[in-house]
């Protein structure tokens, strides 16, 4: 793309261009490597210049690729350690497959009070939905707590009422059981009757047959 190549080298704004996947600057025209001060601009990952934490920033990449602004606002440290707000505005391009950001950059001295206020919509917004990000994990939280609970109480009262089985159906046991030994102890008994009630008139009977003996001889 030499028109491009030209166009981006030669322009006085500073301008470069940042990998979506990686977050990477890739190309740093002479412009922004004069602004920002850094030996080697190119290569570094935004997160060395963007005051952002990496998860904002990685937000600001993907909605910047996505389009929904081109125009933002950010604060960024230079190589000499003083920090300017600084507007951006950023366009998605895809590049060998790749989707990048080509970005141009203007520092916002010369109204910085409008810049800041930007700024700070920017980062209430980032915090509004960090907010209702982690909200969301914690009703997440609270509903798996709130079914692991009831999941864990229907499993106790399950085995509450399987134990109250087992120790109703050991009592019943142990009543037959108990019943079984008293019949035990009365058949044993009732024998013990009948064999002597039994027992007188069996002598009897021998006795006479004796008897009877040898008077039939």
């Amino acid at each position: 793309m030499p028109d491009f190549d030209a166009f981006f080298n030669q322009h006085s704004t500073p301008m470069w261009m940042i990998d979506v996947e990686t977050g990477i600057i890739e190309r740093a025209n002479p412009a922004a490597k004069t602004f920002y001060g850094f030996e080697q601009l190119e290569g570094m990952h935004i997160n060395k210049i963007n005051m952002l934490n990496s998860a904002q920033i990685n937000s600001e990449i993907r909605r910047a690729a996505e389009a929904e602004r081109n125009h933002l606002y950010f604060r960024h440290r230079l190589a000499d350690g003083s920090i300017k707000v600084m507007g951006i505005y950023t366009d998605p391009f895809e590049i060998d497959g790749r989707e990048v950001l080509i970005s141009s950059l203007y520092d916002t001295s010369d109204f910085e009070a409008s810049a800041e206020r930007h700024y700070i919509q920017r980062v209430e917004e980032q915090i509004d939905l960090q907010t209702a990000e982690l909200q969301a994990a914690r009703q997440r939280t609270f509903w798996i707590a709130v079914i692991g609970t009831t999941v864990q109480l229907g499993i106790i009262a399950l085995l509450v009422a399987l134990l109250l089985r087992l120790r109703r159906a050991q009592r019943e046991n142990k009543r037959l059981i108990k019943e079984l030994s008293f019949r035990n102890r009365e058949l044993e008994r009732l024998s013990q009757v009948m064999a002597h009630h039994f027992q007188e008139p069996s002598r009897r009977l021998v006795s006479f047959a004796q008897q009877l003996s040898p008077a039939a001889l």
